[in-house]
């Protein structure tokens, strides 16, 4: 049970942060927000971002092993794509935004991104919380 408990706060908490952008974009979307895959494509990118930020914190084995999977595709998709997301781009695209406009989620609402060191930071923040979640499955499995 606690596999769906995890997977429900993950979408939870895509949903509540997609609904904090919308309703404090001060009409930055308007330009797109009659487009359903506008929508679609947010929605999928704060649920993304949400279990990016905290899946370590699942105690569920099979969690934390796509927490890890995700990771790596997530920073190899960083390293391979100019430290930009495709998601981030594909909305920046429908939206008439700058390619290099920043995604609206935690780090951004906290004012992080406004960081000198925010592109490290976010690797930093990964790397560890990976160790983290490392460590978790190696507790788990010697028990």
């Amino acid at each position: 049970m606690n596999r769906l408990r995890d997977i429900s706060l993950i979408l939870i908490g895509g949903l509540l942060f997609y609904f904090i952008d919308i309703l404090t974009s001060g009409g930055i979307y308007k330009n797109c927000f009659d487009n359903l895959l506008f929508h679609l494509l947010s929605l999928i990118h704060h649920i993304y971002n949400v279990f990016l930020q905290f899946g370590w914190l699942s105690n569920d084995i099979i969690i934390l092993h796509i927490y890890l999977a995700i990771n790596i595709l997530t920073i190899l998709h960083w390293i391979t794509n100019n430290d930009l997301c495709i998601l981030t781009e594909g909305v920046n695209s429908m939206c008439g935004f700058s390619k290099n406009k920043y995604f609206r989620d935690i780090w951004y609402f906290t004012g992080i991104k406004k960081f000198k060191y925010y592109i490290l930071s976010r690797y930093i923040y990964i790397f560890i919380t990976s160790m983290i979640a490392i460590y978790k499955i190696k507790k788990e499995s010697i028990i």
